[in-house]
């Protein structure tokens, strides 16, 4: 196994992902996961800073070329995880990646990496078992309540809601009771 030297005398780089979602047509919520190029592992959208666009809308704009998809980009990051990004040089650089939900309105038959990478949608549950990052692991798996009521569209973030809570990732909560709502 090749070692990599890790550059820890420099402060870690940022990039911005984003964590495709939608209500599918029997209305359960699923995450879009997708491989990364090199090693084929399942991963969410993400990329460096984009000039001249905010970091949600960087996540969103990778979304599209990784993934194919566009939607609703959150205003605020769900929250971040760390891994060690290897270079071409072969040095290795830390990152720390912030997420930011995004509620998918429409999925294109073409976009820039079709060829390049394998797209799945799969339930929380299981996306977050497919992910190699702990940190990753633990955002899909608490993307709940909170989250979906902060970020994302009333209806849709309901039944998200409740399918959340059938499977004892969030607390159910009564009919129009959102302080009820949160993590089980």
């Amino acid at each position: 196994m090749k070692k990599h030297s890790i550059d820890a005398e420099r402060p870690p780089r940022v990039q911005y992902a984003a964590l495709p979602w939608r209500a599918n047509d029997g209305g359960r919520l699923e995450v879009l996961l997708i491989t990364s190029r090199g090693t084929r592992r399942w991963v969410i959208p993400k990329g460096w800073p984009i000039k001249g666009l905010r970091p949600e809308s960087s996540a969103a704009r990778e979304a599209f070329e990784e993934a194919g998809v566009t939607g609703m980009p959150a205003a605020a990051a769900l929250g971040g995880y760390g891994y060690a990004k290897v270079l071409r040089s072969g040095r290795t650089r830390e990152v720390q990646v912030s997420v930011f939900a995004l509620e998918v309105t429409h999925e294109a038959e073409r976009w820039p990496e079709r060829e390049q990478r394998e797209k799945r949608w799969a339930p929380p549950e299981i996306a977050a078992e497919l992910v190699d990052e702990p940190e990753l692991q633990l955002l899909i798996r608490s993307f709940v309540a909170g989250a979906l009521n902060r970020c994302c569209s009333g209806g849709v973030a309901g039944q998200a809601v409740q399918e959340l809570a059938a499977i004892g990732l969030v607390a159910p909560r009564a009919k129009g009771d959102a302080a009820s709502a949160g993590p089980a």
